[in-house]
């Protein structure tokens, strides 16, 4: 089984190492909006799975952008997706729980309509639409990643704990703080890459796959200086205390049953947190 990973940010660090048998190419190497570049580099790997991870995520920079956010996260889907198609391999595509709204009161389903509110949002729903065209596609909607080598919200925290000693996080925006390798971990086992599995794929489509538990963006602030010990005070306030140039859904959470019907879900959430400082990251 071959299988490429594209990118080497969060999720593509991720999977290489929850699957070092994959080759993995850089932005370097291949620009996704490139088709020509496209067709030459995979045609010389020939793989039999993409794992595209290659992805404008600058949220706040989308909304006056959104030409090269569409181009990167929509146009640039549909070329890896008629790769596939012609190829007949298997195209794994990563979205965001930024194609809601954020207005429902529950955990979003895979077969909720996408209402996006920002551009980034948008930019990923285009992506999904792209991705879909092409029979053999698995989507999955994944959020609020942290780990190696890329930005990250818990290192963030951390840095600016320390240098400030105070911090202002929003309260009202919830969703599942989700480590990158343990997610990646959990997509090999749903892909059935793990050694001597003879298990047939899971259907098609769009799955939702998150840490379990839901949470704000204060209270993972808090619980990240908890684990960590930094001392640092820490004020709640509400989203329009906060104004940023991209509005977010407050309701991010997803429902991730459909996922869990076929593979173990990522860990909770706090206890993801602590095997990535442990592990990954600096306990303090």
């Amino acid at each position: 089984m071959k299988v490429l990973i594209i990118g080497t940010g969060l999720m593509g660090t991720a999977f290489k190492t929850a699957y070092p048998a994959a080759t993995i190419v850089t932005r370097s190497e291949l620009d996704i909006t490139d088709i020509q570049k496209i067709t030459t580099v995979l045609d010389s790997v020939a793989p039999d799975i993409i794992i595209n991870c290659a992805a404008y995520t600058a949220v706040d920079q989308a909304e006056t952008d959104q030409e090269t956010a569409n181009l990167t996260n929509g146009t640039a889907v549909r070329y890896l997706a008629q790769y596939a198609a012609k190829k007949h391999c298997t195209l794994v595509h990563f979205s965001t729980d930024y194609v809601f709204d954020g207005s429902g009161e529950k955990p979003y389903l895979e077969t909720d309509k996408p209402s996006p509110i920002n551009a980034y949002g948008h930019s990923k729903w285009l992506g999904e639409i792209a991705a879909s065209e092409h029979e053999k596609t698995f989507i999955f909607r994944i959020q609020w990643i942290y780990g190696e080598n890329g930005n990250n919200f818990v290192e963030a925290i951390k840095k600016k704990a320390r240098l400030t000693g105070h911090l202002d996080v929003v309260n009202d925006q919830w969703g599942s703080p989700t480590w990158s390798q343990d997610l990646a971990e959990k997509i090999v086992i749903f892909l059935r890459l793990t050694p001597n599995n003879t298990m047939p794929l899971p259907p098609y489509g769009i799955y939702h796959v998150a840490a379990q538990g839901h949470t704000n963006w204060h209270d993972f602030a808090q619980e990240i200086l908890q684990q960590t010990g930094i001392a640092a005070t820490l004020t709640a306030i509400p989203s329009g205390d906060m104004p940023r140039p991209a509005k977010r859904p407050q309701n991010g959470r997803l429902n991730c049953s459909k996922f869990a019907q076929h593979a173990p879900l990522p860990l909770a959430w706090t206890d993801a947190l602590a095997h990535y400082l442990h592990t990954a990251g600096t306990p303090s």
